[in-house]
């Protein structure tokens, strides 16, 4: 028997099929749903890096710091990156004074989370199965499912071309980013 997640998960990518894609909009609902701080930070830092879970479980306070560059503030949030061998560490900029609404609406639950731990403290002190099981409770989908979703808006949100999203999400070579890029290039030709 299936997972009521996977159901869920499909549901989710049969809307993506037939409406084109996943809002930042329903994004936001999924978070306004949840109950639970910890898991809502969870979601909104696999939303917003686009990382593996594994990823994200061995993030530290101190992995995240801030910046400015020009009118933009930046949270750079420094990943080990476990499928590259080629590059260790990824760096992740978020824009924490987006333009985008949406976008800085989940960036706040992450700020204020972060505000709570020490310096050399977990964010989120999970082993990879306690993280996978708790977004399928909370968001009804798994891990990989946010990651996909987030590389989609990338692309058709933040106009990301094939070298930005293989640099963004810690990809070897860009065979996996056409996936992505050629979704840009369907959505033109349909609206």
């Amino acid at each position: 028997m299936k997972s009521p997640a996977w159901s869920v998960q499909k549901n989710f990518l049969e809307k993506e099929k037939e409406e084109g894609n996943i809002t930042k909009e329903d994004i936001a609902k999924m978070l306004l749903k949840c109950r639970r701080i910890r898991a809502k930070t969870l979601f909104a830092a696999l939303y917003l890096t686009g990382a593996r879970v594994s990823e994200i479980i061995n993030l530290r306070k101190k992995d995240i710091k801030f910046r400015q560059e020009g009118d933009k503030q930046l949270m750079i949030i420094s990943l080990k990156n476990l499928k590259n061998k080629q590059r260790s560490r990824k760096l992740i900029p978020v824009t924490i004074n987006s333009k985008d609404q949406i976008e800085s609406f989940i960036v706040k639950y992450i700020l204020e989370y972060i505000k709570l731990l020490k310096d050399d403290e977990r964010l989120f002190p999970y082993s990879r199965n306690r993280a996978y099981k708790l977004i399928r409770r909370w968001f009804g989908i798994n891990t990989q499912c946010i990651r996909h979703i987030r590389l989609t808006h990338l692309v058709m949100y933040n106009n990301f071309t094939d070298r930005k999203l293989t640099i963004w999400a810690g990809w070897s070579d860009s065979r996996m980013a056409d996936r992505y890029v050629n979704i840009n290039y369907r959505q033109l030709i349909l609206d």
